[in-house]
């Protein structure tokens, strides 16, 4: 995993737009509001650059303080195409794209 480290450059999730979340089926916007999702971002983009890599591991998910909605978040972002789930080292991953 070391190796990716330092082949990655630090990234973060782009500024996501009001209008990417509105085109989300409205079952999908039903998971978490555009505001929550803002606050998540941020949360998540933080995180990211403490550590230096455009990834995170699932275990990682309950230290960046999503609250109970954390999986809804990361969803909204998959399909916003904003992350992509990858197995890296046997983990299940989340990469910013």
């Amino acid at each position: 995993m070391e190796n990716l480290k330092s082949a990655q450059a630090p990234s973060s999730i782009s500024n996501i737009l009001k209008s990417e979340f509105e085109c989300l089926p409205s079952y999908m916007k039903g998971l978490a509001s555009w505001e929550d999702l803002l606050t998540a971002v941020d949360k998540i983009n933080s995180s990211l650059r403490t550590n230096g890599c455009n990834f995170f591991r699932q275990d990682e998910i309950p230290s960046f303080e999503l609250g109970p909605k954390a999986r809804s978040y990361l969803l909204l972002l998959v399909r916003m195409n904003r992350l992509v789930v990858e197995t890296i080292d046997g983990l299940l991953s989340y990469r910013v794209l």
